[in-house]
């Protein structure tokens, strides 16, 4: 009988430890743009470089980067090329991924370089067009990916 209930007992405090390590959640804050939202850690740091957004963590291995550009006028099909000019990145444009939620068009690409990984989203409604962009030391990837996309896919235009 007493061992019966210890191992309730163990069994018990092993499932309230686990329940609070996975049930605990990073507090979020949110970040009000002109049009747009986004949610980052609480810890995190922002800074705001001439209208270019950076959220990124204290250790500051990566972070996400976020500007928008209004009235522009280069061709939906074009935004492809666009994005990857703007990085100077030697790829076909064709790998750029192209997603369409009724009027707001999302691209996406990934790439290695020099040791950064670098995830690009970027949005086109109309003549707005957002760019989010994450890079984080490679060797930080792993570990840090899930939180990274967890913040860029809280975008949201209003």
């Amino acid at each position: 009988m007493q061992n019966g209930k210890l191992i309730f007992k163990l069994i018990l405090l092993f499932s309230l430890t686990i329940l609070q390590v996975f049930g605990q959640q990073t507090k979020m804050r949110i970040y009000k743009g002109d049009k747009y939202t986004l949610e980052y850690p609480v810890e995190w740091q922002t800074t705001n470089e001439n209208g270019i957004l950076n959220f990124f963590p204290i250790e500051n291995f990566g972070a996400l980067t976020l500007s928008k550009h209004s009235d522009i006028d280069f061709p939906l099909e074009n935004t492809k090329q666009v994005i990857l000019d703007m990085y100077e990145i030697k790829d076909k444009p064709e790998n750029v991924k192209m997603l369409r939620k009724g009027d707001i068009y999302e691209f996406t690409y990934q790439h290695v370089d020099k040791d950064v990984k670098w995830v690009t989203k970027a949005f086109r409604n109309k003549t707005d067009f957002y760019l989010l962009t994450v890079n984080c030391e490679l060797s930080k990837w792993d570990t840090n990916k899930d939180m990274f996309f967890k913040v860029i896919n809280t975008f949201k235009i209003n």
